[in-house]
């Protein structure tokens, strides 16, 4: 009995290879749907046809930031101190299509700039490494987007997808495309009030159409935040806001930026009562309980930082930054965020992954110059 099961077992395994790397590309090959050749903003969309519904639901606006305090070999000019903020459309579009990630395209295939993530000056490029797109599942009803490119990542999710949800709830879908499978995507979603029975999940390459497609441009430009944004995510932590823990974040388990000397430098931190955090050992809401406590956070750069956002405005925010790489979306955050924000720029780096070596020296002025601040 054990041998037929055994041999039954092997023949599902052999039939579904063929089909995952023979006839499934196969197919796509010689039955494909083309791919998109052209970029529109949605103003462009709008003026079209009166069955496209796009509304702004959010004015462009200007933010002036404050210098950032910077320790160590590191120029001013890589941090912007105006930004100017886009205006946000919300989109219904009759038989539209959403592909992959969070491509959204019109009925008769052109790309959406705004959500896509493309520009509209230049010819996209294939969205699939096929010869063209696969075939189109549809959904009978008003289908929602909350998937944008990047959007499976931490930082991404955080801070630019899941705020959309609650101008999707106003345009009152009956699904919502949901692209991610991280548990941190659906513990976020489940503080929101959402049930997995509310989204339409996807695979790699899904491509749908839907009697109507609706959705959200960005909130904000990219590495950026708003103050609705800030104040939308704080609102799932405000009343657990409160002490005063000093957190180190460590990378030690990261593919990338792991702070090769982090033994001293914790033996460094001991003396003012750090906690070393692996974040990766956190639920969702572990990390909003442990931050909305937070009064001093340091880390090297990396998309766990984006979790300041539910600490408590005035908290101090360290980043260590390597040497060959500035990404200021931090700066940006803890500026919304009310923080007292500092960098250490230049920080060595060793090796293609940017592990760190971690000057005390320069950490200890930089912790100093905090304290005083504080």
């Amino acid at each position: 009995m054990r041998f037929f099961l055994a041999l039954f077992n092997a023949a599902n395994r052999l039939v579904s290879t063929l089909r995952r790397w023979i006839l499934l590309p196969v197919y796509w090959l010689v039955f494909p749907l083309p791919h998109p050749k052209k970029v529109v903003p949605i103003g462009t969309i709008k003026s079209e046809s009166q069955l496209n519904v796009i509304k702004q639901v959010g004015v462009a606006g200007e933010t002036i930031r404050r210098p950032p305090q910077i320790i160590g070999s590191l120029s001013i000019e890589h941090f912007v101190m105006q930004q100017t903020s886009p205006s946000v459309y919300s989109f219904q579009l009759p038989n539209g299509r959403v592909f992959h990630d969070g491509q959204v395209m019109t009925s008769d295939g052109r790309l959406i700039a705004e959500v896509s993530n493309i520009s509209p000056d230049v010819l996209p490029k294939p969205l699939s490494g096929k010869g063209g797109l696969p075939r189109m599942r549809h959904f009978p009803g008003r289908l929602a987007v909350l998937a944008a490119p990047g959007s499976s990542r931490y930082f991404h999710w955080l801070l630019d997808t899941l705020p959309r949800i609650k101008l999707l709830q106003e345009l009152q879908p009956d699904k919502i495309y949901l692209r991610g499978k991280q548990p941190f995507v659906r513990e976020s979603l489940e503080k929101f009030g959402f049930d997995t029975k509310d989204f339409l999940r996807s695979r790699k390459y899904t491509h749908w159409s839907a009697d109507t497609l609706v959705g959200v441009t960005p909130l904000a430009n990219p590495g950026c935040v708003t103050l609705e944004v800030v104040n939308l995510l704080r609102s799932l932590v405000e009343k657990k806001m409160g002490s005063r823990r000093r957190i180190y974040i460590s990378r030690n388990d990261a593919g990338y930026r792991r702070v090769l000397n982090e033994t001293s430098l914790l033996n460094y931190l001991d003396r003012y009562g750090f906690e070393r955090i692996l974040l990766s050992q956190l639920s969702f809401s572990d990390q909003l309980e442990l931050f909305a406590t937070a009064d001093v956070v340091l880390a090297p750069h990396g998309a766990g930082i984006a979790n300041v956002v539910f600490s408590p405005p005035g908290c101090t925010v360290i980043e260590l930054m390597p040497e060959d790489y500035v990404n200021t979306c931090f700066w940006c955050l803890s500026e919304m965020c009310g923080h007292n924000y500092f960098c250490i720029g230049g920080v060595q780096t060793v090796g293609k992954r940017n592990h760190m070596h971690v000057d005390l020296k320069i950490l200890d002025s930089a912790w100093k110059q905090s304290l005083c601040a504080e």
